[in-house]
């Protein structure tokens, strides 16, 4: 708007400039003026024309008030000379609730105390990452926050995201947010904070379930019942070795068993007297001097030199 108005002046000046000249009969600067006005008000009337939308951002344009349905999405642009361009972000935002500091610093306004089905007060931190529809700009900035952009978050956003955690919170026990429900109930509080947020033109992209702080006594409980489920499935493992080499030894004995049965079955007497020819055959060979006698039994007994 303003390189307009100074481009209405300068077409303003080029013909005050060149009335002068025709009542002086145009001489001297009389003649260069009205042209050198005349360019400036082309170049600003040109360069009022244009606007740069930056990344991560939309233009709404804004004519005397009112605002257009036109979104101009980054990159260069023409607009009409006299609007006004509202620059909006569609960047995915995160904003933080809760009682552990960001960046060194709590508000005390945004601590977030939810009731769990049991009725016990529960403080949880989250981190909730939206971004503004750029189709919902212009209904945005013509019904919700005309003038201060900045405020949309606080007056909109938060409102809606702290309905959704106290909704979904109540429904689960404080074991369930401390412990292993966490991602589930993230889950529920971004599907619930998306419908709600929807309305006022925005997404729920995540919601992060950072941190819950119990009363003391409910933490030492909860820390108690989980070393005990420890302690318990480690009985079970050491249970399970046990009797997993009570089996294995039942098996190696089974597997002893057997082979003895099978060799005192395959053993009689005319094999016994086999081995004892075979054996007396094989000392015959020797060189040594030895007497070998041959009982009933056909058993040789081995008697040395002496």
């Amino acid at each position: 708007m303003f390189l307009f108005v100074l481009s209405v002046l300068a077409f303003v000046a080029a013909l005050a400039f060149f009335t002068l000249g025709k009542w002086a009969g145009a001489r001297g600067g009389f003649k260069v003026v009205p042209s050198v006005a005349f360019a400036l008000g082309i170049l600003l009337l040109l360069f009022s024309s244009l606007v740069v939308i930056p990344p991560g951002h939309v233009g709404v344009p804004v004519i005397f008030g009112a605002v257009g349905e036109t979104v101009y999405p980054s990159g260069l642009h023409f607009k009409w000379p006299v609007a006004e361009i509202v620059k909006i972000s569609v960047q995915e935002r995160a904003y933080t609730m809760g009682v552990v500091a960001v960046k060194g610093q709590v508000d005390p306004t945004d601590i977030i105390t939810v009731l769990t089905n049991e009725g016990m007060k529960v403080d949880v931190d989250i981190t909730v990452q939206y971004r503004i529809k750029p189709e919902k700009t212009p209904w945005i900035l013509n019904n919700k926050v005309w003038g201060n952009v900045d405020s949309f978050e606080y007056q909109y956003v938060r409102p809606e995201v702290r309905r959704s955690i106290r909704d979904i919170c109540a429904k689960y026990s404080a074991q369930q947010l401390y412990s292993g429900k966490r991602a589930r109930v993230g889950e529920e509080i971004r599907e619930l904070a998306d419908t709600l947020l929807s309305k006022n033109g925005c997404t729920c992209v995540l919601v992060n379930l950072r941190n819950v702080v119990l009363p003391e006594r409910v933490t030492a409980a909860i820390e108690r019942k989980k070393e005990r489920e420890q302690q318990s499935q480690e009985y079970d493992y050491k249970l399970d070795v046990e009797a997993k080499e009570a089996q294995r030894k039942r098996i190696e004995a089974e597997g002893i068993r057997d082979y003895q049965i099978t060799v005192s079955q395959g053993i009689s007497p005319m094999l016994i007297q086999w081995k004892g020819i075979e054996a007396a055959e094989n000392l015959s060979a020797s060189k040594n001097a030895k007497v070998v006698i041959l009982g009933d039994s056909r058993i040789p007994i081995i008697l040395g030199p002496q």
